[in-house]
């Protein structure tokens, strides 16, 4: 088991939730605008506290976490970003190995190595989503968290990401209202009373 949420309550005036995690976990967390999806991720990801409940996580989890915005950066690069991002690896050999994973995500996402040069706010929406994809995938993870992955991609590029996804051999947890993912083999999770 990687992840157990018992009775969490992510929102007043919610229903609980709980959830068990182990490594061939899929799910997709589904309900109207508004009823709670990213904040419950958030939790699930350990970014957020929830308002009752218990979350046990098995310790040194790799995870990769794609938020549905990118988070305001006041860095002058992305390249600083990233640099920001790797000094959190344990080992030097680590971060690495994450710079040689972030290269090639980035061009199998079809981004060009001169955007880390780029300012935060000038990317296009489609281009900050397939960038935080790649700083997902390139730490290695072992469970993976996606909120709205493919809201700002064009049809070919969603189901790019819907394949890649799809034929991971890591959990995954997903928020998302697009229809590209319907026949992913996710068990949904509805936050609808």
């Amino acid at each position: 088991m990687l992840l157990e949420a018992t009775d969490i309550l992510f929102l007043e005036g919610k229903k609980s939730v709980s959830l068990r995690i182990d490594s061939s976990s899929r799910i997709r967390i589904t309900g109207s605008s508004g009823s709670g999806k990213s904040t419950l991720l958030k939790i699930l990801a350990g970014l957020k506290q929830p308002l009752a409940g218990k979350l046990n996580r098995q310790n040194n989890i790799r995870q990769g976490y794609v938020p549905q915005e990118m988070p305001p950066l006041y860095l002058p690069s992305l390249r600083l970003f990233i640099k920001e991002i790797m000094s959190y690896s344990l080992h030097k050999k680590e971060s690495q190995k994450m710079q040689n994973l972030l290269k090639r995500e980035m061009e199998f996402w079809e981004l060009q190595e001169s955007l880390l040069d780029s300012r935060p706010d000038s990317l296009s929406g489609g281009e900050k989503q397939r960038f935080l994809i790649s700083i997902a995938l390139s730490m290695d993870p072992q469970i993976l968290f996606l909120d709205e992955p493919t809201s700002a991609l064009d049809a070919s590029l969603k189901q790019k990401v819907r394949n890649r996804i799809c034929s991971m051999s890591v959990p995954v947890l997903l928020v998302s209202h697009d229809s590209v993912w319907n026949d992913c083999a996710l068990e949904e999770v509805s936050l609808e009373e």
